[in-house]
């Protein structure tokens, strides 16, 4: 069963295999990420279902994906995801047209309870597929077995001239066959730019081309030559458009098993087709001789189908025991067993044929058992591979939460401040400082000197020093490198104007809001958005350290959204409706206080991230934002309130 097993490898095609994965699927991470990132091993484009939600449906995907260094899916979050659990479904299609997708759950800060997906994928078989692949191999495998046929058995016996007719009916309708497979899996949802959508569409071409020159072939015969050398070309589409080519297959190895093994079978089941079709139509001794030749070519041709299937099988299978621990393996197994049977009833055919006996039911049984062989084919080709479900995705270093550093004391005040990749917060009781210093991965760094006010500072936690305070001013120095904190002369409280605030805010109709987004000093992303309540708003990159997505924009109106990357063409998703404008912080704000007139500073452990927000002080609205967290520097500027905006779909 295991060499059976192996003859039918042919057909399998290439998944593109998840490397990485940032955040892993089940972490809980202590600052919540900017967005998912995974790394594929093969070339892959955005496919049509990716997705980002809070686990209670809410939406927080924060703009269109897209991929980098071809490989590389980037699904953006929308900032301040704040804390709880989370679910991405990410969704590509692989350079041989496989729409794949996956999920990651994940969570956020110390409320996230253990991360469950709350999102679903779509099955990897389709019958849609699958008919459209067997249509596609079915077709090609009888055009090119019969060209095969009338040019290898039946010209040498000088009987192709005279069933010229019954071979170009026969290739029109492989032609045809292929023609329609091809062309709708050119045209499916997500190939487009693909390798696979290249060699199909052009697969497409030459089906149609020949299956012209064979309805023309019984005007003008000469034509059947076209659509002999149409069907053997299309044998390498399959090749060119599959997993054959993929990298982290033998370049030359299977490529070259790969269309020997088409070949093989195309001369099998063409060679049958050509049988039932000619034989009929000869007298007794041209049918003997057709058999006899056709014979002596079936049993290499047989050799060269199970020595090319147990090369790609060893190329496909990581060991014996996935032959029935794998889908894949089980369909292969099942592939297998339906060739045997065709073998032996093929055997009990030509020995009637050999004996002058018409076995016409028999060639048909054979026939119908080797086009479920393809059909199996193409759920295999839609199966991923034994040795891709082999690899796993490498972890990535997130941190634990008891990394995170220490959150600042109730009833102090608080502030903070960037120093290059380091969140950099103070928490202040009237008589001692605290400072607490995160990473860009939201803990505590290990290799960094802190001084305060030029002395070594007292540990007090993880990423936390302490010192008493004797002025106004604190310095801390980090590594070298100094920044200066302002202490409030006396603690007064900011909770009513915060209060205030955030009422007068989200009663607004309208609102501008220019945000500048940075994990650096010198990579900060401009993003202007403008908001109509309750559920509209439009955003547009303005500046960007990567050059190629500015321009990047989209429209939300309600459940209803459009986005396009660099002045691209638009992409139309749904989501559920967001609320707006709402404000950047939440009901878990604490260590309220006023910092000067009209400016408040405090912490919200939603995100964790401090903030030092100016308020107008007449109106209660806010003026700027500015946000710390870990690789999150952040600055809103608000402008436009209650101005008309005019927001509509793109036309």
């Amino acid at each position: 069963m295991v060499v059976t097993a192996l003859v039918g490898a042919e057909g399998a095609a290439a998944h593109a295999i998840v490397v990485s994965a940032t955040p892993t699927d089940g972490v809980v991470v202590a600052a919540a990420p900017r967005g998912a990132v995974i790394t594929f091993d093969s070339g892959v484009r955005v496919g049509p279902r990716n997705a980002a939600i809070r686990n209670d449906g809410t939406s927080v995907i924060g703009g269109p994906a897209r991929i980098t260094d071809g490989r590389t899916l980037v699904i953006p979050f929308r900032t301040n995801l704040g804390q709880g659990n989370f679910t991405v479904r990410w969704s590509v299609v692989s350079q041989d047209g496989h729409e794949e997708e996956g999920l990651i759950a994940f969570g956020v800060g110390r409320s996230a309870t253990t991360p469950f997906a709350t999102l679903t994928t779509s099955p990897t078989v389709t019958w849609e597929r699958v008919v459209m692949r067997w249509l596609f191999l079915a077709g090609t495998l009888l055009a090119a077995g019969l060209a095969i046929f009338a040019v290898v058995v039946l010209r040498p016996l000088q009987r192709e001239h005279q069933l010229a007719r019954p071979l170009a009916n026969g290739a029109f309708l492989g032609l045809a066959l292929a023609f329609v497979g091809a062309d709708a899996l050119a045209h499916a949802k997500g190939v487009g730019g693909t390798r696979f959508e290249l060699w199909v569409s052009c697969a497409t071409i030459v089906a149609g081309a020949g299956a012209a020159a064979a309805a023309l072939a019984p005007r003008l015969p000469a034509l059947r030559y076209g659509a002999y050398g149409a069907g053997v070309a299309l044998l390498a589409a399959p090749t060119l458009s599959g997993h054959a080519l993929d990298s982290s297959q033998a370049a030359v190895l299977s490529p070259v098993a790969d269309v020997l093994h088409l070949g093989a079978a195309a001369l099998w089941i063409g060679g049958l087709g050509g049988l039932a079709m000619t034989l009929p139509r000869v007298d007794p001794s041209s049918r003997a001789a057709i058999v006899r030749r056709f014979g002596a070519i079936a049993g290499p041709a047989l050799i060269v189908l199970v020595a090319a299937g147990a090369s790609r099988a060893l190329t496909e299978l990581a060991s014996v025991s996935q032959l029935w621990s794998t889908p894949y393996g089980r369909t292969l197994i099942a592939k297998s067993a339906l060739l045997t049977s065709a073998l032996i009833v093929g055997t009990f055919a030509r020995r009637r044929l050999a004996s002058g006996g018409r076995p016409r039911r028999l060639i048909g049984v054979e026939l119908g058992l080797l086009a479920i062989v393809v059909l199996a084919a193409g759920i295999l080709t839609d199966l991923q591979p034994g040795r891709a479900g082999a690899r796993h995705a490498t972890p990535s270093n997130a941190p634990s939460l008891l990394d995170i550093p220490v959150p600042p004391p109730a009833n102090a005040y608080v502030d903070a401040q960037e120093l290059g990749p380091y969140a950099v917060a103070l928490a202040f009781d009237g008589s001692r400082a605290q400072v607490t210093v995160a990473g860009s991965d939201g803990t505590a760094p290990a290799d960094i000197t802190v001084l305060l006010d030029g002395k070594p500072a007292t540990a007090c936690g993880r990423g936390c020093y302490s010192t008493v305070i004797h002025g106004t001013r604190l310095q801390v120095t980090i590594n070298g490198t100094p920044l200066t904190f302002t202490l409030p002369g006396e603690l007064i409280s900011g909770s009513d104007l915060l209060r205030a605030t955030t009422l007068a805010y989200q009663a607004l109709r309208t609102v501008t809001v220019r945000e500048s987004l940075a994990s650096l000093a010198n990579n900060a992303q401009i993003t202007v958005f403008r908001e109509q309540a309750p559920d509209r708003f439009g955003y547009e990159i303005t500046a960007a350290a990567d050059r190629s997505i500015v321009g990047t924009s989209g429209v939300v109106l309600g459940k209803e959204r459009w986005d396009r990357i660099a002045h691209g063409a638009w992409t139309h998703t749904t989501q559920s409706s967001p609320v707006v404008p709402f404000a950047d912080w939440t009901a878990a704000a604490r260590n309220i206080y006023e910092a000067d007139d009209g400016t408040i500073t405090f912490y919200d452990p939603s995100f964790p991230a401090w903030f030092r927000l100016r308020i107008d002080p007449t109106t209660h609205l806010p003026s700027e934002l500015h946000m710390v967290g870990a690789a999150h520097f952040m600055t809103h500027s608000y402008s436009a309130f209650n101005e008309p905006i005019s927001l509509s779909a793109p036309s």
